[in-house]
């Protein structure tokens, strides 16, 4: 029993067996073997974003949402409170207002939700129209009975995020500009 962890364990630290060999000619005449570069996923920053969105990741009750009516109420209603327009958002394939000229649609579409429901942490990221679409991410970190403990936001137009791989990226490449810092539930409740 103990060989097999010991070798699983030489492998992860070593990299054994995880690159594939191609092969060289040197100009001695022998063949000599080389690796080839292994991809390898990115190091999430050690702030925030980072930290729990890695925890996200590598939970088991990680779910996507492109619903905004599964989102949770106290979520819906801080953007209520936080938009003059109230929670007012289309869900992704809906139409929306991209632009400056506003009309009855909404002028927010939420591009996805990536959540762990267990640990009450939730990823949201929707895009706003005007004179250019700009891209928000907030992070909501609820308690155990549904309550806004922090939340989080950063955006910026530079950035498409329309999956969990380009949220993964800007938030690995440090990408996500700040937009307010957090904030206590309680003063928002």
């Amino acid at each position: 029993m103990k060989r097999p962890v010991l070798l699983l364990l030489f492998a992860v630290f070593t990299g054994f067996g995880c690159q594939s060999p191609q092969s060289e000619n040197n100009n001695s005449g022998k063949e000599v073997r080389i690796a080839e570069p292994v991809a390898i996923a990115p190091i999430l920053p050690v702030n925030v974003f980072g930290s729990n969105l890695q925890s996200i990741l590598n939970s088991k009750s990680q779910v996507t949402i492109t619903d905004k009516a599964r989102l949770p109420e106290t979520i819906k209603n801080y953007y209520a409170a936080q938009w003059e327009d109230g929670y007012k958002i289309a869900n992704p394939g809906e139409e929306w207002d991209a632009g400056c000229d506003r009309g009855t649609a909404p002028s927010r579409k939420l591009c996805f939700t990536l959540a762990d429901t267990l640990a009450g942490k939730y990823f949201v990221i929707y895009e706003q129209g005007g004179i250019g679409t700009i891209y928000y991410v907030n992070l909501f970190l609820l308690s155990i009975d549904g309550r806004i403990m922090e939340t989080y936001a950063a955006g910026g137009n530079g950035n498409i995020l329309e999956s969990k791989e380009s949220l993964i990226n800007a938030i690995a490449g440090n990408r996500l500009n700040v937009k307010n810092g957090y904030e206590i539930a309680d003063r928002l409740q």
